[in-house]
């Protein structure tokens, strides 16, 4: 295919030249795809803009993310709809659409109210215009969120001055001076605050960011040109000085940087060879991110040709870094399987994003694209193609024979390399053309596993990038922004004085230590390690901390015991724009009022202590337990706690090697005063008759208690009697449980048929504790074909394990069975199991040697780092979970021992058995339900819970895919919920489990699901009740 490429020269009056490209231009099959993609995106971003058939009632001029209830990006982001404006105001300068022109105006208008509109960023003095996002409805979003987003201001100032700068050339200037006062509001913004921290244009990291100083930065070079141009000489200097001073952070090396505010750093890595996208925030992730080239082709300057210093797309550090970024997501997606090492491949914001699963999404797999359409545009241009030795990694890649120098574009090897980049970039745009939705619908992200269009459907930035990425590749370039030529300063890099006031925060709390942390990063930016320890003794205590002026922020108070303890919910204050702030708190549900709550508990023990969620109880933390005075069963103490609090509490003892024995679930409350009479539920049983009818040689009944052998056919007991008469009375707890008989005849036992049965034990202090001593309980194995044969015995689930720490956990043998299992135990689990009593055929897996099932980690590659406050956005209804702040919810640590309660979680409630920690890592802290909700819900669909769990497996049907209701029935997952939303909820933030598109059923993630589905697994059915009939 022939194309003849206009290419639009700098000199010489602004001739032109046709090059013939027939000699290097290939067909590709993006070609049609162009064709018929590009007017879709167009039509897509305009029907999200008020009046627009999916704009949902928005009004005139405001741009929706996309027409998304789940996840909610029903809002106006002041960054996508710059960026969408963008590309519209380009067309219309272009002089390709002028009927654009009264949008591009209602818009503008849209934007000088909201700049004008208070929210909790501030008023349009205070820091206002970073509010990240608004309602439709041009009013404020008040809900938590990451906030400042300081990349929204410039690139709306560089929207508006585009525009505005054509207007001057038709002679428009009345119209110009209109609206310069909104573009000076945003260009002030960004020369005060450019050094400050604030969140990515992912709204995850607090810190520096690459692509919002690079928006920052020419901003202010295209603000000081039109300011000149209205006569305003003294802002042209002062932006332009801000400018230089941004320029020289983005450039200069990291061996000698000192930081605006936080010592040594950089952007660009040698180490890596890229750009670390975030820096002065805590970035706990390796730092390579779509966003720095995304921050590649919005600095695109055509007539800057390859300059580094403001990373244009052909630079060698901007090549280089789309080589490192590009080669981190080969291995991430599945979709990604078996292309080779040249080939392009989907892309995402990071590798270890976790948002909605942490999927591909098109806007950045375009950019991909367009950033080296861009680099082919200058080549030709410039007629050269220059290869240093940082960049050659890259052309290698994609064309072996590539060496350091300079290249005729004309020479073979220019050519071959011609070729080879615009193939490269062609197979992006061939990722998003083979996973496009319906009629080339654009969402925000396509399955890493599948390719199925996934989260926000018809998302405005991802059809906004279409367009931009075609464009780049026909080389209908914007115009210049006047970067040809600038190099960042030698020396030391100056930043800008930021104003700050002296903050005292006094609180009033009864804690032993009390911390301030906060989203601003001299609070710490919500990390408790970072957290600033206050001054005094309880119940004062106080600390002075220097802020930036004029700045809303939210902090909250904690204390470190243990374990970290927060304060309920989030405080919001401002600083001043001088003098002093003083801010007088009391810990959030603290009286200073004390009241006696004296505890009487009956033990059969030598010793009793009760400890629970109050500092005088010791926050929960056994050490800190109080010891009660008496004697055997008689055990008494008195503490002071403040009146009317709520608490929790639980009774505990102590053994004599020093291991402590917890109190059965559930937790006990009460509230201060209050006088506690409790028995220890193990130290008082009564007797329960069982009868059965039944045809057998011999009886049993078995169950969950300790009493009925924990569900284990060895340990059940036998009934009295003689067919079909039997019954036995076991004395047992006073306690509900759950039971089943077995029976005998010959020599095999059979379990009765689902469901188990229920019982109580009857007496005068029943429902004041339940019996749970820390045990695990037998699973019944149901009827079904496996690997290792066949079982016969009826499904029976029977309450889930309580697993408990092993000191010393036995290796598991050859075929599961663990290494020192008595013989004679081996042999009752082989009969249980209806298996020859042959060693050649175990199907247990992983027993230690005390009976329980070994639950040990997952062997896995690197976790990923979480939804978007997430693109990952915000809290619920925003677009995903809230990142800025941990507002109720309590930090998480990494996996390490998955029966152990992790350092900064209480037990929630605490069990007889801790809960399994998540295998997933999030980078935002959960409440201590959710916590625990999601460890018990990834144990589930473990790999080792699977290989054991043929009950689960057969709840599987053909695509892997098990009812929620089912997993919210299991009984160690009703302990902590009844709540099938939230348990729904808490699946999505999963990386092991994936959520049918109509949140009904779950399965194992990534495919594993496949290694479980057993051969006689019922149909998957439709939504419209079809078996594999499927409406897509």
């Amino acid at each position: 295919m022939r194309f003849a490429i206009l290419v639009l020269l700098a000199g010489s009056a602004a001739a032109q030249l046709d090059i013939m490209a027939a000699n290097w231009v290939q067909r590709s099959p993006v070609d049609s795809f162009q064709v018929s993609e590009y007017p879709i995106a167009k039509q897509g971003i305009l029907d999200n803009i008020g009046g627009g058939s999916k704009s949902r009632g928005a009004n005139k001029g405001v741009v929706i993310a996309a027409p998304s209830d789940e996840p909610d990006y029903v809002y106006t982001w002041t960054r996508d709809s710059a960026l969408t404006f963008k590309v519209l105001v380009d067309l219309y300068v272009a002089g390709r659409d002028d009927s654009l022109g009264q949008g591009i105006q209602d818009w503008i208008a849209s934007q000088q109210k909201l700049q004008q509109v208070e929210n909790p960023s501030g008023t349009v003095d205070t820091g206002g215009l970073g509010e990240p996002k608004f309602h439709i409805n041009e009013t404020a979003f008040t809900g938590s969120w990451g906030r400042p987003q300081p990349d929204g201001p410039p690139l709306r100032a560089v929207t508006m001055i585009t525009f505005a700068n054509h207007q001057l050339k038709m002679g428009n200037r009345a119209y110009v001076e209109s609206i310069w006062p909104s573009i000076k509001l945003d260009l002030d913004y960004t020369t005060r605050l450019w050094n400050t921290t604030g969140y990515d244009l992912w709204e995850e990291v607090l810190g520096s960011s690459f692509f919002t100083l690079a928006a920052g930065h020419r901003a202010l070079r295209q603000g000081a040109a039109i300011a000149k141009t209205l006569g305003q000489h003294d802002l042209a200097k002062a932006y332009t000085t801000q400018a230089t001073n941004i320029l020289c952070f983005l450039q200069v090396s990291r061996a000698h940087v000192q930081d605006a505010s936080n010592g040594v750093q950089s952007f660009w890595s040698p180490e890596k060879s890229a750009i670390v996208s975030n820096i002065n925030g805590g970035e706990s992730r390796s730092g390579l991110d779509g966003n720095s080239i995304l921050t590649s082709v919005h600095q695109f300057d055509p007539e800057a040709g390859c300059e580094a210093d403001t990373f244009q797309p052909c630079s060698d550090r901007a090549l280089r870094n789309h080589k490192t970024v590009v080669d981190s997501f080969r291995s991430v997606y599945a979709i990604n399987a078996n292309v080779s090492a040249g080939g392009a491949v989907a892309i995402g914001r990071y590798a270890e994003d976790v948002f909605q699963g942490g999927n591909p999404w098109y806007l950045v797999t375009f950019a991909a694209a367009e950033q080296l359409y861009y680099a082919t545009y200058q080549w030709v241009r410039h007629g050269k193609i220059p290869i240093t030795w940082t960049s050659l990694p890259f052309f290698q890649q994609v064309y072996p024979n590539a060496r350091v120098g300079t290249h005729s574009v004309w020479s073979s090897q220019g050519i071959g390399i011609l070729r080879a980049v615009r193939k490269y970039a062609d197979g992006f745009v061939e990722v998003n053309q083979k996973y496009a939705g319906a009629g080339g619908a654009l969402s925000e992200q396509f399955d890493r596993g599948t390719g199925a269009p996934k989260s926000a459907p018809d998302l405005t930035w991802s059809y906004a990038s279409a367009l931009t990425a075609f464009d780049a590749r026909m080389w209908r370039v914007p115009g210049s922004w006047g970067a040809k030529g600038l190099k960042a300063p030698s020396g030391q890099c100056v930043g800008q004085a930021i104003p700050r006031v002296s903050t005292t925060f006094n609180v009033e709390s009864d804690s032993p230590n009390v911390y301030l942390v906060g989203q601003l990063t001299e609070l710490g930016a919500w990390d408790p390690a970072k957290a600033i320890l206050m001054n005094g003794t309880r119940p004062s205590w106080s600390v002075r901390v220097d802020l930036p002026a004029s700045r809303v922020f939210e902090y909250k108070y904690l204390r470190k015991n243990e374990a970290v303890s927060w304060e309920p919910d989030n405080r919001r204050a401002s600083t001043s724009a001088s003098g002093t702030v003083v801010l007088n708190d009391t810990w959030r549900g603290e009286s200073f009022d004390k009241v006696p709550v004296t505890f009487n508990l009956v033990s059969h023990f030598a010793n009793a202590y009760v400890v629970g969620g109050d500092t005088a109880l010791g926050d929960w933390d056994a050490a800190k337990a109080v010891a009660m005075n008496g004697s055997n069963p008689n055990w008494s103490a008195t503490v002071e706690i403040p009146a009317a609090k709520t608490f929790e509490f639980k009774f505990i003892r102590r053994n004599a090697d020093g291991s402590v024995w917890w109190q059965p679930d559930p937790n006990q409350n009460a509230t201060a005063p209050a006088t506690v009479n409790a028995v220890w539920p193990g130290d008082a049983k009564v007797p329960v008759t069982f009868s059965l009818v039944a045809n057998a040689s011999s009886a049993y009944v078995v169950g969950q208690l300790h009493e009925l052998g924990e569900w284990d056919p060895a340990r059940a007991v036998m009934m009295n009697g003689s067919a079909p008469n039997w019954s036995a009375t076991i004395e047992l707890p006073v306690s509900a449980f759950e039971f089943k008989f077995l029976r005998r005849n010959g020599g095999e036992i059979e379990w009765e048929a689902d469901p188990n049965r229920r019982g109580s034990a009857e007496s005068g202090t029943i429902g004041e504790w339940r019996q749970s001593p820390p045990v695990a309980a037998r699973r019944p194995l149901p009827a079904a074909t496996t690997p290792f044969g066949t079982t016969h015995s009826p499904a029976s689930p029977p309450p889930d394990s309580h697993p408990r720490p092993d000191p010393a956990p036995r290796q598991p043998g050859r075929f599961g069975v663990a290494v020192g299992v008595p013989p004679e135990e081996r042999a009752a689990r082989r009969l249980a199991a209806r298996r020859p009593l042959s060693t050649a055929d175990d199907i247990e897996d992983d027993w230690a040697a005390d009976g329980r099932w070994i639950f040990g980690a997952v062997a896995r590659g690197s976790r990923p780092n979480v939804r978007r406050g997430m693109r990952g956005r915000g809290m619920r209804r925003g677009r995903g979970q809230f990142r800025s702040s941990p507002a109720d919810q309590e930090p998480m640590l990494p996996y390490v021992q998955p029966y152990y309660y992790p350092m900064w979680y209480p037990p929630y409630p605490p069990m007889a058995a801790p809960s399994p920690v998540p295998l997933t890592v999030l980078p935002y802290m959960l409440d201590p339900l959710r916590y625990y909700v999601l460890g018990q819900i990834e144990y589930y669909f473990s790999v080792q819970n699977m290989c054991q769990d043929l009950y689960l497996r057969q709840q599987m049907d053909t695509h892997g895919w098990i009812p929620i209701a089912t997993v919210c029935s299991f009984n160690r997952l009703r302990t902590l919920t009844h709540d099938p939303l939230l348990v729904r909820d808490v699946m999505q933030l999963s990386s092991l489990v994936e959520v049918s598109p109509d949140g009904e059923k779950a399965r194992m993630a990534n495919g594993v699901w496949t290694t479980f589905v057993l051969p006689d697994a019922p149909q998957e059915k439709s939504a419209l009740g079809l078996v594999g009939v499927h409406p897509n």
